[in-house]
């Protein structure tokens, strides 16, 4: 290409050769003005490349150390904070699980405490219809047929811890529902 603009520029001297569409005069070294403005941009555009690579490589050098630093603080808080979360967690869980071990024991607590008392009217209302067997029939007839009825109504239950008995199987009777009056009462407390 150089030498085919030599070869214009050597003819167009001669008058009746090939004219020039150019912008002026052609270059000291020889070829065409586009061909050098050409080389002046790619010269600049390859300093700038150069000085871009030398900045990105010391930005690189610069900062790919802080870069790690801080990814490395960032993992180190990340499995802190994962660590604090699943020790909350785990202290939750233990405290559910307490919690609920604590209301089941209190609960079979109950139940048991409940199934002794259904035990113990049971065998007083079989006392209370002994005892109502045994005593003449105006007495007998104060007296409830069972002692769930008779605990549930306070007057009665009042008339029966007042009620006298001479016999041996009464005392009994009176004792056995002092110690199931004590009983509901510590239930109910």
């Amino acid at each position: 290409m150089v030498a085919t603009s030599i070869a214009l520029s050597s003819t167009s001297g001669r008058s009746g050769g090939v004219k020039r569409s150019g912008h002026g005069k052609p270059h000291v070294l020889g070829g065409s003005n586009n061909l050098v403005s050409e080389r002046n941009r790619r010269e600049k555009a390859e300093a700038a490349l150069q000085s871009t690579k030398l900045s990105l490589r010391t930005v690189a050098q610069d900062l790919t150390p802080q870069v790690q630093q801080l990814a490395q603080v960032v993992k180190v808080s990340d499995s802190s904070r994962l660590r604090t979360i699943e020790d909350s967690v785990e202290s939750v869980r233990s405290e559910i699980s307490r919690a609920k071990e604590q209301q089941h024991i209190s609960i079979q607590s109950h139940v048991s405490k409940i199934d002794d008392l259904d035990e113990k009217l049971f065998v007083l209302d079989k006392e209370l219809l002994k005892l109502k067997l045994a005593l003449p029939s105006a007495v007998a007839a104060q007296i409830p047929a069972s002692f769930t009825d008779q605990y549930s109504s306070s007057s009665t239950s009042t008339t029966l811890g007042n009620i006298e008995i001479s016999r041996s199987s009464g005392l009994e009777v009176g004792m056995k529902l002092q110690e199931l009056v004590m009983d509901l009462e510590a239930l109910y407390v």
